[in-house]
């Protein structure tokens, strides 16, 4: 089994790691697609927006079919948090975050915006976290390395120091270009040091480094 050593820092992505955000993000862009008479996403539509932020999704899905400014006058006047309720918190996810809490920082560094906090606050998970990082922190989202530059900046810490787990391709991306640790969550591949697909032995592989 992979032990992880030195770890100080266990950063989470959000979508698809701390939770199943499968349907609230299918209702919110088949939302905004059928209010300007485009059909629904397809399989790889999903797949995109689920790993982008949201201007890249947007501009994905309309661009070149509808008026860009439109669509984002359309999106301010949506009310994410009644989506919250289809957000699905991923098991163990509580209680993993009050064991790493003993001995390491925690963090979020996800490609969502100012939905984050909210997000947090509404399942009160925010006082598990010593830092969020989102899309809106930084110049460059995730594949791009900023946003765990960032939190490496600010704990004072190098980036062995940092282990980020992730989902997706551009989790893995960002934490090759950070020089990170990174553990790939779900069912997909992502050449990660560690695959796991479950948060309940994440513990053992970061504490049994450090013991």
């Amino acid at each position: 089994m992979q032990i992880f050593k030195n770890i100080r820092l266990v950063a989470f992505d959000c979508d698809g790691v701390m939770f199943d955000s499968t349907r609230a993000n299918q209702t919110y862009y088949n939302t905004l697609l059928k209010y300007f008479d485009l059909p629904p996403m397809d399989e790889k539509d999903f797949h995109y927006v689920h790993m982008h932020t949201a201007a890249a999704a947007i501009d994905y899905l309309f661009k070149g079919r509808v008026d860009l400014e439109k669509v984002r006058g359309k999106q301010k006047n949506f009310h994410y948090p009644d989506l919250f309720p289809l957000m699905i918190e991923e098991p163990h996810l509580r209680k993993v975050l009050k064991i790493l809490q003993t001995d390491f920082k925690t963090a979020v560094a996800t490609n969502r915006s100012n939905t984050l906090r909210p997000l947090l606050d509404h399942f009160d998970l925010t006082k598990h976290f010593d830092m969020l990082i989102t899309s809106m922190d930084v110049v460059r989202a995730k594949p791009w390395p900023d946003m765990l530059e960032r939190l490496i900046g600010h704990f004072g810490i190098n980036p062995e120091n940092l282990l980020y787990i992730g989902d997706s391709p551009l989790d893995a991306q960002s934490a090759l270009a950070a020089g990170c640790h990174f553990i790939g969550y779900g069912p997909e591949d992502l050449g990660a040091e560690v695959q796991i697909t479950s948060l309940a032995g994440l513990p053992e592989l970061v504490m049994k480094g450090c013991a």
